[in-house]
């Protein structure tokens, strides 16, 4: 099992990503519809594989050493924060990372003989693991409340406002009261 995750990684991410600026690049991860469809905690676990490749050199932007790895996504959640210099003044962004499967369930459903319907966002089922998906929660209000970064940004896979006339997604109920309270920006993907 453990070759075959090793061999998956090889052939979908590290030979996939190779230009010379992508192999230079942090990569913060979380998990999506498809990614609950196999084994989130394989992902989890290559931030500590050996195989994740490391980083060398300086951050252009912040010009400080790189993260030790390139794959970083070590739980369902988590945060990042970098200080970058502009027009001479310092600036910190903190960036919130949760998993939209885990806070209202999966858009993707595996049909008796294997093959997958997937359903509207506004028809998610709610999450699977009513108690993490709480734990979850606590810890995006938690983190946004102690937060002292001048930009606070919240990003996971599902988004919280629907593209025209679809109603409101499964994340939209509690992620859109917080991110106005803590004028938090959101991004999706």
């Amino acid at each position: 099992l453990y070759s075959q995750g090793a061999e998956r990684f090889e052939s979908t991410f590290e030979k996939i990503y190779t230009a010379e600026s992508l192999t230079r690049i942090p990569w913060y991860a979380i998990a999506g519809n498809h990614d609950h469809g196999g084994n989130v905690t394989a992902e989890i676990g290559y931030t500590t594989n050996p195989q994740n490749r490391p980083l060398h050199g300086i951050n252009p932007w912040t010009k400080k050493p790189l993260p030790a790895k390139r794959w970083t996504m070590p739980n369902y959640w988590h945060n990042i924060t970098q200080r970058f210099e502009v027009g001479g003044k310092p600036v910190e962004l903190e960036v919130l990372l949760f998993d939209s499967c885990v806070m209202a369930g999966n858009s993707d459903v595996i049909n008796e003989d294997g093959s997958v319907t997937e359903l509207k966002l506004s028809q998610l089922p709610g999450p699977p693991d009513p108690a993490l998906a709480n734990e979850q929660l606590e810890w995006i209000e938690a983190r946004m409340k102690a937060s002292t970064a001048d930009f606070l940004w919240v990003g996971g896979h599902y988004p919280v406002w629907a593209i025209g006339n679809d109603p409101p997604t499964g994340v939209e109920e509690q992620l859109r009261p917080l991110l106005n309270r803590w004028e938090a920006h959101y991004f999706n993907g």
